[in-house]
């Protein structure tokens, strides 16, 4: 079983990661940040990395030793939100929170924060004015 959906796509065509990313219509380095458990890999990429690879998608998955059901559902677990409904945020409010958590970023981090300190500090704002909104 290989736990890395990239990794087993170049093993099986034998690319580097350049030429995976190339295949994919991706550049290299968003290839190596969801490589690196940087960026989270979509299914829709573990679909392109399938017929990159010359599998279905369903034996894909198998070599990876899980379903595709199993990863939707994980990712609706890690997202909140139901896979397939569409996401609706008012764009407004949307462009309130990241201005604000910007700024924050800025402040706390000197703008150097990973994007994963920006996420959990967009979220915190995000949350926050919807809240406000509702009361």
């Amino acid at each position: 079983m290989h736990k890395s959906p990239i990794k087993l796509a170049k093993q099986i065509t034998g690319y580097t990661g350049e030429r995976l990313a190339e295949e994919l219509g991706i550049s290299p380095a968003h290839l190596s940040r969801m490589s690196n458990n940087k960026r989270r890999i979509t299914t829709q990429l573990i679909e392109r990395l399938a017929h990159v690879s010359g599998k279905s998608t369903e034996e894909f998955y198998q070599l990876l030793g899980t379903t595709q059901g199993e990863v939707e559902q994980a990712a609706e677990v890690l997202s909140g939100h139901p896979a397939g409904e569409p996401l609706m945020i008012d764009p407004d409010t949307f462009k309130k929170a990241y201005d604000r958590a910007r700024v924050i970023e800025e402040t706390m981090l000197g703008g150097r924060g990973s994007n994963a300190d920006f996420a959990v500090i967009f979220e915190e704002v995000y949350a926050d004015l919807l809240k406000r909104e509702e009361d």
